[in-house]
Order: structure tokens, then C-alpha cells, then sequence
């Protein structure tokens, strides 16, 4: 059946179960697993607060500045830096849970701003047979029933997509 399989994670909690699904169809099948995290091109403001925001914790925010959290980076070289610990972190339970379920596991980090387009594309590069992801993700109201980057991959993969609720 299934030998090789996708596991996109934007770090949220519907990633994260679907992660852990992902990874005990791998030890089922015995497959193995292909963690993958895309963050967005260099930016700074909003976006990059937000960014910061959902993966450090003890922050809180109210539209405003938020105390402590981490100055914007000026550079797309300081950018790259810090961008590539915060995929790191939500790469870290796709490694974890395989080691512990003994699954093989190889991890990608992809910087772009089309996330659909590149899990995608990283499906096809790695030969991957299915990709296993979350019905929604960080979208907000934009991704209220299915989130927007989950429909564009549904629409575009060329391997069959499992999506967990």
C-alpha cells in the first residue's frame, strides 16, 4: 500500500494530530515518513509577529506590541536564521514520534509563500505514495470549514491526500 508518506506541519494543533495519525499509519504499514514544514518568504510587521507569536510560548497579545517577544528581523540573512529554529520546532514531534514508533524519518524545511504549491511539489521530489495533513491549519476565519491551503492540495496532488478533522 502505502510506502512512503508526506506530513506537512504548520505547527498547530490539527497538524499535530495529524502528524501523530500520520506517523502510526507508517508503523502500521510499515512505511516510512517525510516531515515538512514551509514558512513564508522574508518579512517583517504582522507577519512576522504572528509567526513568532504561535511558536513561542508565554506571549499574549492584544494588537499590540508584545513584551518579550523576539525584535523583527532586519535582514532576509537574520530572517533565514531564525525562520529555520522556529521550523526546527515544529519539525521536532514529526522526529520524536518516529524514533519512538520506529518509523524512518527524514525532515525538510521549505521557505515559500504558496504552502499548497510546495507540499506538493515536495511530495512529487521525494516520492512520496500519500500525504497525511490537517483539515485546516493557522488560516483563521479563511479556513473555517477547510482550511484554504488543504483544499489547494486536495485540488493539485497527484497522491492520494488523507485529511484529519
Amino acid at each position: 500500500m502505502f510506502k512512503n508518506i508526506l506530513l506537512p506541519t504548520d505547527g498547530s494543533t490539527l497538524s499535530a494530530n495529524a502528524v501523530e495519525q500520520g506517523i502510526a499509519l507508517a508503523k502500521a504499514l510499515n512505511a516510512r515518513v517525510v516531515g515538512l514544514n514551509i514558512v513564508p518568504e522574508f518579512s517583517t510587521g504582522h507577519e512576522y509577529r504572528e509567526l513568532a507569536l504561535t511558536t513561542s510560548s508565554g506571549y499574549t497579545t492584544s494588537g499590540q506590541a508584545v513584551a518579550g517577544l523576539p525584535p523583527e528581523p532586519s535582514s532576509a540573512d537574520e530572517y533565514r536564521e531564525r525562520i529555520g529554529a522556529i521550523a526546527e520546532r515544529f519539525l521536532e514531534p514529526i522526529r520524536s514520534g518516529s524514533e519512538a514508533a520506529g518509523v524512518a524519518c527524514k525532515c525538510l524545511h521549505r521557505v515559500s509563500d504558496d504552502p499548497a504549491a510546495a507540499i506538493v511539489d515536495a511530495a512529487g521530489e521525494q516520492g512520496c505514495d500519500v500525504i497525511v495533513m490537517g483539515s485546516h491549519g493557522r488560516g483563521g476565519i479563511k479556513s473555517l470549514v477547510l482550511g484554504s491551503q488543504t483544499n489547494k492540495v486536495l485540488t493539485h496532488s497527484k497522491v492520494p491526500v488523507l485529511v484529519y478533522r
